[in-house]
């Protein structure tokens, strides 16, 4: 099953930027080149803009609720495939990047033809005050979202995604549980939500501090 390791594309807000931009720079074989005091006024524009831009989604509180996922980690985890329990081993290595605004968490497990490759971002979206996670891995070319909460009872991040399957039309619905169990530990699991079933877990995943 493709939808095992769960957890953001960066959608860029390019358009008003490149909308400024486009306006310091003439157009047309016959325009005339702006005044140096014009491109200073249009420059300092322009980076007042992405001033703003990275002001309004600067790191917060939420942020600091991931501080404790950052580091190297070994990892130990448990795959349901095709109702068989396997168990492989692996490595994790997690940091901060874009400014902070995203952890990025670089996995591999297994080995050989078992090895699997994987990238997770888990950032927070503040318009739409969610947490969110984008999972990447060398089984499939494209990308799993989910979105969530962070539950300060359980210690969890618990978040939901929705898959459409374009060959039978179906939905795939699937959860990531990340529970902190304390600095130096956390345990992933993933599950997916059948109709009228009972949910499978297909992963679970302990992260041990190295």
């Amino acid at each position: 099953m493709k939808a095992t390791l769960v957890a953001l594309s960066v959608l860029a807000l390019a358009a008003p930027l490149a909308a400024r931009a486009a306006q310091a720079v003439p157009t047309g074989s016959g325009a005339a080149a702006p005044a140096p005091q014009e491109d200073a006024s249009k420059a300092g524009t322009l980076q007042d803009t992405l001033t703003r831009y990275r002001f309004a989604s600067r790191p917060d509180t939420e942020h600091r609720l991931m501080e404790s996922l950052v580091g190297s980690w070994a990892v130990t985890a448990t795959w349901n495939v095709g109702g068989k329990k396997v168990h492989v081993t692996g490595v994790s290595e997690n940091q901060f990047g874009l400014g902070g605004r995203f952890l990025e968490c670089r996995a591999s497990a297994g080995d050989g033809d078992t090895r699997v490759e994987a990238l997770t971002l888990i950032g927070y979206d503040d318009r739409r005050s969610r947490f969110s996670v984008v999972a990447m891995n060398d089984l499939m070319s494209f990308y799993l979202p989910a979105w969530g909460t962070f539950d300060p009872a359980r210690k969890s991040f618990i978040f939901h995604g929705k898959e459409r399957d374009e060959v039978t039309g179906g939905v795939l619905a699937y959860r990531e549980l990340l529970r902190l169990e304390g600095p130096d530990r956390h345990v992933v699991e993933y599950y997916l939500d059948r109709p009228n079933q009972a949910p499978v877990q297909i992963l679970q995943a302990t992260f041990t501090r190295r």
